[in-house]
């Protein structure tokens, strides 16, 4: 399953990742790279026993809220609502961490396809 639902203000929400998601969050930080978007991701990587930095709080919102706006463009919620349901609900954000993660697979799969126009027969 590449989707999954969560639940922002008593309203549900289909959050899903690929390439759309990475757009609209490539807009957010003003990025037109996938690999920039990595390196900003890449500094997700939360210690144990150590609390979340704000810049890693929002990046993390704004990744899901992309989420979010790539199946609901005009959903009326903002980074402020995500931050609050990912404090909240902890295990529903390691299950949308690992979503967006395996969708990075899918992408790299799929792209590999078309490097080579002369393979295409």
């Amino acid at each position: 399953m590449n989707t999954q639902i969560i639940t922002i203000n008593k309203v549900q929400y289909k959050v899903k990742f690929g390439i759309k998601s990475n757009i609209i969050l490539g807009k957010m930080w003003n990025i037109t790279k996938l690999s920039k978007i990595g390196e900003k991701l890449s500094k997700l990587n939360f210690k144990d026993n150590q609390e979340p930095t704000m810049q890693q709080m929002l990046a993390m919102s704004q990744l899901v809220l992309s989420g979010i706006l790539s199946k609901q463009k005009n959903a009326e919620v903002d980074e402020d609502d995500v931050f609050e349901f990912i404090t909240q609900n902890p295990a529903d954000t390691s299950k949308l961490m690992e979503l967006y993660t395996s969708s990075l697979a899918r992408d790299n799969s799929n792209t590999s396809k078309n490097v080579n126009p002369d393979q295409r027969k």
